[in-house]
């Protein structure tokens, strides 16, 4: 199983982590700032990326930002035919990750 992280807060590392700990592969991490970024795939042997357009295919996206970013991050992604979990749930635009998934969604 692949999975990217997008975001570099708290939450984010400590999923990072924990997933790395776990032995769980972590392909890449995506942060607005290229340092952060840097920093934490360092940590857990991952792919820095700071442009969102630019992250391959991965299983799971992990979306650890904040929930008024999340609709402009999903708009600029490309999560096609993976599955993708926003931490924070407290977004009245939950529905927008729904939208980024195949229709046919069992």
């Amino acid at each position: 199983m692949k999975i990217s992280i997008i975001g570099t807060g708290r939450v984010a590392t400590h999923l990072a982590l924990a997933f790395y700990k776990a032995g769980i592969t972590i392909v890449e991490i995506y942060g607005r700032t290229p340092e952060k970024a840097q920093l934490l795939a360092q940590k857990v042997n991952a792919s820095p990326i700071s442009d969102i357009a630019q992250m391959s295919q991965a299983d799971i996206f992990i979306c650890s930002v904040k929930d008024d970013a999340l609709e402009t991050l999903l708009q600029k992604s490309n999560f096609k035919n993976s599955l993708v979990v926003h931490t924070a749930g407290s977004s009245r635009r939950i529905r927008v990750i729904l939208l980024h998934r195949e229709p046919d969604i069992r």
